[in-house]
C-alpha cells in the first residue's frame, strides 16, 4: 500500500479533529506490522476511530489536494540524524510482542505542518506508555487508546467499542495475577455479578475476554465524571438535598444488586462514580458475595474497607445484604459531614469493632445536619443489624421520604439503645484528644454515647 498516500491521509484527519496523533500513531504502526496491504482509512473504520463517511470526506479532500497541485514524485523521508540524536529514522514495521496483535512499537507520524513537499519519515519514539503492548490492540473488537490506570491486581484502559460506537473502560487483570487461579476466578466472578446487574445506577459489563496471551479482560461501560471520593476532595461536604440524592441513587443500584443475590461488601466514595450530569453509579464489585454461586471466602473472614465496614463482618454469623446498608450509611454521614465517622478512632477500635458503638452523632460536626436526616442515618448505622432497615429497599424508601419532605420511618432513636447520661457525655467531651501510635488515626476527640438524646 502507498505509505505517502497514507501519511497524507493521517494529516488530513488530524487537521479535521477527528482523532488525536497518538491514535493515529498506533493506528499506523499497527497497520504496518498488520495489515501493510490495507489503507488507513480501512484500519481507522474498522477500529472505530472514523465513521465510514468522516473516511469518506477525508478521502475525497485527499483527491482534491492531489488534483491542485498536479503531479509530483514520491515524499522522501528527510536525512537520518547523527548518532545520538533524538530524530525521526526510517524503520521497518515491528512485529508486536506476546503474540498480541496491537499497535506495539508504535511510530509516529511528523510533527511538521501538511503542505506540498513536506517531508515525512516513520519511526519508533520513545515514550514509556508507547511499551505496553496492549496500547492499540483490539479487544473483544474494542480500540484501546490510553491507560486510564494500574493498581495491584488489574490495568484500566479507555477504549472505543466499534460495534457500539462508544468509549468503554477495559479492565485487564495483571500478569503475576493470572497465575493464581483463585485470583482468576474471582475476577471472573466480579465481572459475572456486575453483568447480571442491569440498573442506571450500576455500572455495566458489556462482554468478558482473554488478552492473546490469556490474560482475563472485562470490558465495562465508561463513566464520564468522577468517583465520589474526589467530588468530596474538592467540595469538603454536600448540602443534604445533595448528599441523599446521591445516596438515593447508590442505594437502588445495590437494590437491584441484592434482587440479583449479589452483596457488594465494598460500598464506599471511592466505588462510586458520578457520571458528568451527577447520576450516582455504582462500580467496582470485586469483594462481592454472590448468593448464587459457592463461597470464595470461609465464614468468618474479614471482607471490605475497615472505615466503611459493618461490624458483623468478620464474625461467625453469615453476612446479608444489611453490610451494605451499614457501609452506606458510613458513606452517608461522609457527606453530609465531611468527616469520615471512623477517622477518629485507632485502628484497633475500628478492626475490633469498639468503634462501631462510639460514633460520635452528625451534628457534632455540622449542627444545620436536619434531624430527619439524623433520624435515618441512626438506623442504617444501628450496630445491631436487627435495628437497622431490613433491607436496602426499606433505605431507599426513606431516603425519597427525606428528598419529598415526607415523614420517615426510622424512629427517633433505635430501641435497646438508651443515650448516656449528660454528665458522662460532658465529662468524656472534656477529655484530651489521644492518638494511637501504631496507626496514627486519631482517637474520637468526644466520645458521645450510641444514640444522644439529639435522635442519633
Amino acid at each position: 500500500m502507498d505509505g505517502d498516500e497514507d501519511i497524507e491521509f493521517g494529516r488530513i484527519v488530524l487537521e479535521l479533529g477527528w482523532t488525536t496523533r497518538e491514535i493515529l500513531t498506533r493506528a499506523r504502526a499497527w497497520q504496518q506490522a498488520n495489515a501493510p496491504q490495507r489503507r488507513l482509512s480501512e484500519v481507522l473504520v474498522q477500529g472505530g476511530v472514523l465513521t465510514a463517511e468522516q473516511a469518506a470526506k477525508a478521502t475525497a479532500e485527499q483527491r482534491r489536494r492531489r488534483t491542485a497541485r498536479g503531479p509530483r514524485g514520491p515524499i522522501t523521508p528527510p536525512p537520518a540524524p547523527p548518532p545520538g540524536d533524538v530524530g525521526w529514522t526510517p524503520t521497518a514495521p515491528q512485529s508486536p510482542p506476546h503474540g498480541v496483535a496491537g499497535w506495539a512499537g508504535a511510530a509516529d507520524l511528523a510533527a511538521a505542518p501538511p503542505g506540498a513537499g513536506t517531508a515525512v519519515a516513520m519511526g519508533p519514539t520513545p515514550r514509556p506508555e508507547d511499551e505496553d503492548p496492549l496500547l492499540g490492540a483490539v479487544l473483544g473488537g474494542c480500540f484501546v487508546n490510553a491507560r486510564l490506570g494500574a493498581g495491584a491486581m488489574a490495568t484500566v484502559y479507555l477504549a472505543w467499542h466499534g460495534e457500539l460506537r462508544k468509549d468503554v473502560v477495559i479492565k485487564v487483570l495483571s500478569h503475576e495475577h493470572t497465575k493464581v487461579a483463585r485470583t482468576v476466578e474471582r475476577f471472573r466472578r466480579e465481572a459475572s455479578a456486575m453483568a447480571r446487574v442491569e440498573h442506571p445506577n450500576v455500572v455495566m459489563v458489556f462482554d468478558l475476554g482473554a488478552t492473546p496471551d490469556g490474560r482475563p479482560f472485562t470490558i465495562m461501560q465508561y463513566v464520564d465524571g468522577q468517583d465520589l471520593e474526589k467530588r468530596m476532595q474538592a467540595r469538603k461536604r454536600l448540602e443534604p438535598d445533595e448528599a441523599t440524592r446521591v445516596v438515593l441513587e447508590v442505594a437502588r443500584g445495590l437494590e437491584a444488586a441484592h434482587a440479583k443475590g449479589v452483596i457488594h461488601r465494598d460500598v464506599k466514595p471511592e466505588n462510586i462514580m458520578l457520571t458528568s450530569a451527577g447520576t450516582a453509579k455504582v462500580t467496582d464489585f470485586g469483594l462481592a458475595k454472590d448468593m448464587t454461586m459457592a463461597p470464595m471466602t470461609l465464614d468468618g473472614a474479614i471482607i471490605g474497607t475497615p472505615l466503611y465496614m459493618a461490624p458483623e463482618i468478620g464474625g461467625k454469623a453469615p453476612i446479608d445484604a444489611r453490610v451494605d446498608v451499614y457501609s452506606l450509611g458510613l458513606t452517608f454521614y461522609y457527606l453530609l459531614t465531611g468527616v469520615e465517622p471512623m477517622r477518629e478512632f485507632s485502628a484497633h477500635d475500628v478492626l475490633y469493632k469498639v468503634a462501631h458503638g462510639k460514633l460520635r452523632p452528625p451534628e457534632a460536626h455540622h449542627p444545620d445536619v436536619p434531624a430527619a436526616h439524623r433520624r435515618v442515618l441512626g438506623r442504617m448505622l444501628a450496630r445491631d443489624r436487627d435495628e437497622r432497615y431490613p433491607d436496602m429497599a426499606a433505605a431507599a424508601r426513606d431516603l425519597d421520604a427525606l428528598l419529598r419532605g415526607a415523614p420517615v420511618e426510622a424512629p427517633s432513636r433505635p430501641s435497646g439503645r438508651p443515650a448516656r447520661r449528660a454528665g458522662v457525655q460532658r465529662a468524656r467531651a472534656s477529655a484530651p484528644p489521644r492518638t494511637d501510635r501504631a496507626s496514627g488515626w486519631p482517637w474520637a476527640r468526644r466520645r458521645w454515647g450510641s444514640w444522644p438524646s439529639a435522635g442519633w
